[in-house]
């Protein structure tokens, strides 16, 4: 009976400690749980990563510092037309949930590539428009000047500015100056009545004259734009520089 008592003290005592120990093991649990975990890694502090696209580097320097988020810039890549300095991506994504002192990387954009400006002299003029277009370069062949040259042809490039060799950039604007070929002996107006107005400058022009004044008049059944009338009549011989002025006929008003 003494025995059978004795094992039963020592099986509750046994059961006492398993049961504490059960809950200290909860206990435990529990704080690590609610209490060690949350702290060591913050849980509850978290907020959205902000948005740092479309900043200057010094811009998400600031944002960053605000936020307590180190900011690792990366190197920088080119993008057509974005500025210099502007972030153009982020890792993480702005609006993911991050915490203080996470680390963000950004990659800013990139100066223009440097290039060699080719030389055009001596090219036709589409030709040259050609080869600033293939390097990214602007040459707007509405915006070009005419000089005669001795030895560069009619229609071919007779000067260029930035001269060749000179170090441009994407999307820098190129002028060029158009040959009109050898300067004539003797200036002849030339005729410009039927013409179109396009036309006329350009005869004009070439005759080593100065298109003047333009008068625009209502003319029945003449194609609107066509010169009517000039100044001083075709074949005329008149100094170096001479002004024409020409009447262009216009439509009728309804």
């Amino acid at each position: 009976m003494k025995a059978a008592k004795g094992l039963y003290s020592r099986h509750r005592r046994l059961f006492q400690a398993a049961f504490i120990l059960f809950c200290l093991l909860v206990l435990l649990y529990f704080l690590l749980d609610r209490v060690f975990m949350p702290l060591y890694t913050r849980q509850g502090h978290e907020f959205e990563m902000p948005n740092f696209v479309g900043l200057t580097a010094a811009q998400a320097q600031t944002v960053a510092a605000a936020a307590n988020l180190v900011l690792v810039i990366e190197k920088e890549k080119f993008a057509q037309g974005v500025p210099q300095g502007t972030i153009l991506e982020q890792l993480p994504r702005a609006g993911s949930l991050c915490k203080s002192g996470r680390r963000i990387r950004v990659v800013p954009a990139a100066p223009p590539p440097e290039l060699t400006m080719p030389r055009l002299i001596g090219l036709q003029a589409r030709d040259a428009q050609w080869r600033c277009a293939s390097l990214g370069l602007v040459c707007p062949m509405d915006n070009v000047g005419y000089a005669f040259s001795l030895t560069i042809p009619k229609g071919s490039v007779v000067s260029q500015r930035p001269s060749p060799d000179a170090r441009v950039m994407k999307n820098d604007t190129v002028r060029l100056a158009i040959s009109m070929g050898p300067e004539p002996e003797r200036f002849i107006v030339p005729e410009l009545v039927g013409q179109t107005l396009h036309e006329a400058r350009k005869r004009i022009r070439e005759a080593g004259l100065v298109l003047g004044n333009i008068t625009q008049k209502v003319i029945p059944r003449v194609d609107a734009g066509t010169v009517v009338a000039q100044s001083i009549r075709s074949g005329t011989e008149v100094s170096k520089g001479t002004r024409v002025d020409v009447v262009v006929a216009i439509p009728e008003r309804e």
